[in-house]
C-alpha cells in the first residue's frame, strides 16, 4: 500500500505526463483550439494523428485515467480540477472561459484531455458513473462554445 507522499508523487507524475504529452501535440493555444475542433468532428481522434502523436495521446489518456482509479489520487485530481468544473457548471460565458484558458495553459491542456478522455475512452462509456455524463455534457457545451467564438 502506498503512503500519502507516494500517492501524491504518483498523482503529480501522472498529471505532468498528461500535460507534457498533450503540450507536445498542441504546444500553443491555437493548436489546442484546432485540436478540440477536430475532436468534435471525429469519431476516432486517434486515426487523425500521426503515430507519434497517437502514442503521446494514448499515454496521456492512460495517465489521466490512472489518477482516477485510486480513491486517494482521484480525490487529488478532483480537487485540482474543481475550479475548472465550478466554472463550467456555473455557466461561465464562453469568452470568459476562453480567456481563462489563455491565462492558464496547464488547465487548458487538462480541459482538452478531459474532453478527449471522456469522449473516447470506452471503459468510461461502459462503466461511467452518472456524474461522468454530466461532466461530458459540460465539456461538450464548452468545447462547442469556445470553438464557435
Amino acid at each position: 500500500m502506498m503512503n500519502e507522499l507516494e500517492l501524491r508523487q504518483k498523482f503529480e507524475n501522472n498529471i505532468n505526463k498528461v500535460v507534457t504529452n498533450f503540450n507536445s501535440i498542441c504546444p500553443d493555444n491555437e493548436s489546442k483550439l484546432s485540436f478540440i475542433k477536430t475532436a468534435i468532428k471525429s469519431d476516432n481522434m486517434l486515426e487523425m494523428l500521426s503515430s507519434e502523436n497517437t502514442k503521446l495521446l494514448k499515454e496521456a489518456m492512460e495517465a489521466f485515467i490512472d489518477s482516477a482509479k485510486v480513491t486517494e489520487t482521484r480525490k487529488m485530481q478532483q480537487a485540482m480540477l474543481m475550479p475548472l468544473l465550478a466554472k463550467m457548471f456555473k455557466d461561465t460565458p464562453f469568452s470568459e472561459m476562453k480567456s481563462y484558458f489563455e491565462q492558464d495553459s496547464k488547465m487548458y491542456s487538462l480541459f482538452c484531455m478531459m474532453f478527449v478522455t471522456f469522449k473516447y475512452e470506452e471503459s468510461l462509456k461502459k462503466h461511467g458513473e452518472e456524474h461522468h455524463k454530466d461532466i461530458l455534457a459540460a465539456l461538450d457545451k464548452y468545447v462547442y462554445g469556445i470553438t464557435s467564438l
